[in-house]
């Protein structure tokens, strides 16, 4: 996708990734630092050897997720490093939740679809590059996980 559609849908695309993955907190890299978080914990209590071993390989999960992350609105241009700011700043002002933070939130949300635009606008020097590196990301994270899961299924 990331090749031949319109760059439009790739950032679309991409930027809906980013906002489910890094800011809806629906997996990613944020549910394996609580995941290993727990493992370093269980291996202390029961001095399973498995659980130990399943610490690194968490935290090696973690690092897949957050560089797989990054790539979803890289920061490789100033159009996408200002669209992925203003997401995550947005994003904060919503957390605050105060009146004020939320017309803020409200502003900054207005601007996205610009920026969008503009993200799209540079996305074409960059469609191989980013195409072969977010393959390269979700190979990584896939072999992380198998090889996280392999040492737990023997807990």
């Amino acid at each position: 996708m990331v090749r031949r559609a319109p760059a439009e849908d790739v950032v679309a695309e991409l930027v809906g990734a980013f906002v489910d993955f890094e800011l809806a907190g629906t997996g990613g890299s944020a549910f394996r630092v609580l995941f290993r978080d727990f493992l370093c914990q269980a291996a202390a209590r029961t001095h399973d050897a498995h659980l130990r071993r399943a610490v690194p390989l968490a935290q090696a999960c973690v690092d897949a997720w957050d560089s797989f992350l990054e790539l979803l609105v890289p920061a490789w241009t100033p159009a996408f490093t200002e669209l992925r700011d203003t997401y995550r700043e947005r994003e904060q002002w919503l957390l605050d939740g105060t009146e004020e933070a939320l017309v803020r939130a409200a502003r900054l949300g207005a601007r996205l679809p610009e920026l969008r635009a503009d993200a799209a606008a540079g996305l074409d020097p960059m469609r191989e590059q980013l195409s072969a590196a977010l393959c390269s990301a979700v190979r990584r994270l896939v072999a992380s996980e198998r090889a996280l899961f392999d040492e737990l299924k023997e807990v």
